[in-house]
């Protein structure tokens, strides 16, 4: 059996949901068995006042998208530097 928790981020005031999942399976049902905690989706709210709309995103979602940012943030150049210095 296993259940499903939320957990509220102050940070970024989002939702965060959690299940339970066996770490192994057994054939024998009742018998106790390690559980591991597992991310599987997250909710937040975006707009203002009565116009706010739930996201839902799942941790696939995430999880690429933090893979491309990564992958985007390794990239490295050199270029002339260019910041309209007053001197």
């Amino acid at each position: 059996m296993s259940y499903s928790k939320k957990h509220f981020n102050e940070k970024h005031e989002v939702i965060i949901s959690t299940e339970m999942k066996p770490v192994k399976q057994s054939d024998t049902d009742g018998v106790i068995i390690p559980h591991k905690q597992v991310v599987n989706r997250i909710r937040y709210y975006d707009g203002y006042g009565s116009t706010k709309t739930e996201v839902s995103l799942s941790k696939e979602f995430i999880l690429d998208l933090a893979e491309q940012i990564k992958q985007l943030e390794s990239v490295v150049e050199d270029l002339e530097q260019n910041e309209n210095l007053p001197f």
